[in-house]
């Protein structure tokens, strides 16, 4: 009986094992997919379009959102899914549109165009679209926390996302009347503080935007912002 038994547990455990080897193989030959952020900062989920910097002739524009996947590339194409969830008040169609998404084969991320739309109502009010990786016939959700991202669509000066952080310094408090007027001198809407623009060229751009400020001021009189504020820049 004693050997019977220890046979029994011998069997059953090497069952066991083999259930979850077979449990790890399956799980490691699946291949994920997760949404890749910037790595200075893997929390920011959110992006934000204004068509206020476009000409009034573009009527729809494109934003990327990054992918990549977790595992092996394959030799041939496989399914993206990105599906709006029901927070989103960006309406398909009017606000946006998605595309049929492919990893092409032999690759590990691409970046996914989603189509912004210009309607008339986005000049009163922002909308947002969050998007989601779902489950796909070639990919399932990857890293829990990088599978959502979220799109704010608008035709006004809205605040930059880095104002506050990065901006703010250099430019002062935001109002949509400063950031029109920065737009108008400087020809520019993004500021990628100071991953791309360093120290030096942002105290050049704002010295140059106070010099402009101070000739608008000798035509014009102070210019007022929408609260009432005057618009002024940082010593």
């Amino acid at each position: 009986m004693k050997i019977t038994a220890a046979m029994c547990l011998a069997i059953g455990a090497m069952m066991l094992s083999s259930c979850v080897k077979d449990k790890l193989i399956m799980y490691k030959d699946e291949a994920h997919l997760y949404i890749e952020k910037v790595a200075s900062d893997v929390s920011k989920d959110s992006t934000s379009y204004s068509f206020a910097v476009k000409k009034a002739e573009i009527l729809q524009d494109t934003v990327y959102v990054k992918v990549r996947i977790m595992g092996k590339a394959a030799n041939s194409p496989r399914e993206i899914i990105l599906e709006p969830s029901g927070k989103s008040t960006a309406i398909a169609g009017q606000h946006y549109k998605l595309l049929p998404y492919v990893m092409p084969a032999d690759s590990f991320k691409m970046s996914l165009p989603v189509v912004v739309l210009r309607s008339p109502d986005l000049e009163k009010k922002e909308v947002f679209l969050e998007l989601n990786v779902v489950a796909s016939k070639d990919f399932m959700p990857g890293i829990t926390k990088q599978l959502g991202y979220k799109i704010k669509i608008n035709d006004f000066f809205s605040k930059p996302d880095n104002w506050d952080q990065r901006l703010a310094v250099f430019f002062g408090v935001f109002s949509e009347v400063k950031f029109a007027f920065i737009f108008k001198t400087l020809g520019m809407s993004t500021f990628a503080y100071p991953e791309q623009v360093p120290y030096s060229q942002m105290t050049y751009l704002k010295i140059k935007l106070k010099n402009a400020l101070a000739e608008d001021e000798k035509i014009n009189g102070l210019m007022m912002d929408e609260f009432g504020n005057r618009v002024t820049f940082p010593n």
